[in-house]
């Protein structure tokens, strides 16, 4: 689904966004967690730059900026908004973030990984007892560092966010994207999760 968002423009890809917010606010999983990978390089976009993050940590602004792009996603009017609309999703995302509205928890069920076990056993030791963050808010949190720190590329993150965060038929089509095996897509993840497990020993996961 993801390749098909990055092949599509125009109308198509705003007929494709609006399909899928009918659907995630309908209670879909599979269509808000196919939105969150979509709308992530926004979200990260926005714990960057947007001034109402300032005062904030970059981990606690990561966690603002998801949950502000859930929120963006859950109360999106499909009847209303049928053009540009990732550009709105993203804009109403950063409205929230500035305007400081109370942003939706993001914790659900997404499925383990190697990655997302990785992060679970690096977080369970935080200083603050009350950060339980989701495996999604986690691994966001490792390959926005990965991406900051130069550890791993942009196509690298890419790649291994998709591979990670996406289901069977998801792999299926980011095989089908680059051009590769099942086979080495797995080997190329493996290759990137080694990398990204030393880096992080090596800074003592200081996200």
């Amino acid at each position: 689904m993801l390749a098909k968002i990055d092949a599509t423009r125009g109308r198509e890809r705003d007929a494709l966004f609006l399909e899928l917010l009918q659907l995630a606010q309908d209670g879909q999983a599979f269509a808000t967690r196919v939105l969150l990978q979509a709308m992530l390089p926004k979200a990260i976009a926005n714990a960057r730059r947007a001034s109402g993050l300032r005062a904030e940590s970059y981990t606690d602004a990561v966690d603002i900026a998801i949950s502000a792009m859930y929120t963006s996603i859950a109360t999106y009017r499909v009847d209303a908004s049928r053009t540009s609309v990732a550009a709105v999703l993203g804009l109403k995302a950063l409205s929230i973030i500035n305007g400081k509205t109370s942003s939706v928890d993001t914790t659900s069920g997404y499925e383990e990984s190697e990655l997302e076990s990785m992060v679970n056993a690096a977080t369970a030791t935080t200083d603050d007892p009350h950060d339980d963050p989701s495996p999604f808010h986690s691994i966001v949190k490792v390959l926005s560092w990965a991406l900051d720190s130069h550890t791993l590329t942009p196509d690298e993150v890419r790649i291994l966010a998709n591979y990670e965060l996406g289901d069977k038929s998801e792999r299926a089509e980011l095989v089908e994207q680059l051009g590769t095996t099942r086979e080495a897509l797995r080997k190329r993840s493996l290759r990137l999760r080694k990398t990204l497990a030393i880096a992080l020993a090596t800074a003592g996961f200081e996200l």
